[in-house]
C-alpha cells in the first residue's frame, strides 16, 4: 500500500489527503521547481550554510577590532592631540576636549597623551611639565572646551 503515480492512496480513501501533502512536499522540497532532484532543499542548505558563515566572519572580525579612540577617561572619551613645539621635537603641546564632559578626565587624557607622545619620540614616559595637568583649576589654560597642556620630554 502506498501512492501511486495519480496522487491517490492505494487500498485506503482515507489517507489520500496525506498522499497529496507527502506529493506536494516531495515535488516542493525535494524535486525543486526546476526539476533537479533536491535543488530546492539544497538551495535552502546552501543558503543557511552561508547564513552561518557570515555570521562567524562578523564574529571574528568583532574580536579583531581594534579600539582607536583610545582609552575613557572618567567614564568619557576625550579627543586628544599631541604635537611639538617649535623646532625641538622633546617640547610639546597637547590638546583636549570636551573639557566639559569632565575635568578630572579631561586632565588624565591630557597627561596619557603627552606620555604617549614621549614614549613614542623619545623612548621614555617622564614628563617634565611647564602647564601640566596637576596644576591649580584657575592656572589651567582653558579656552572654550579646550584644556591646553605643555612640557618637555625628559631625556635618557
Amino acid at each position: 500500500a502506498g501512492c501511486d503515480g495519480s496522487g491517490t492512496y492505494r487500498h485506503d480513501d482515507r489517507m489520500a489527503a496525506q498522499c497529496d501533502l507527502d506529493r506536494w512536499f516531495y515535488l516542493r522540497y525535494l524535486n525543486g521547481r526546476d526539476g533537479h532532484f533536491g535543488s530546492a532543499l539544497m538551495r535552502a542548505l546552501a543558503s543557511v550554510r552561508a547564513l552561518a558563515a557570515a555570521g562567524l566572519v562578523l564574529g571574528l572580525m568583532a574580536s579583531c577590532t581594534v579600539e582607536t579612540r583610545g582609552p575613557a577617561f572618567d567614564g568619557t572619551y576625550f579627543r586628544t592631540s599631541a604635537k611639538k613645539d617649535g623646532k625641538d621635537r622633546s617640547i610639546f603641546g597637547v590638546t583636549v576636549r570636551p573639557v566639559s564632559a569632565s575635568l578630572a578626565g579631561a586632565r588624565d587624557a591630557g597627561a596619557f597623551a603627552a606620555t604617549r607622545y614621549c614614549i613614542e619620540h623619545f623612548g621614555s614616559s617622564d614628563v617634565i611639565w611647564s602647564k601640566g595637568p596637576e596644576a591649580a583649576e584657575e592656572d589651567l589654560d582653558i579656552s572654550g572646551n579646550v584644556l591646553r597642556l605643555s612640557g618637555r620630554c625628559a631625556a635618557l
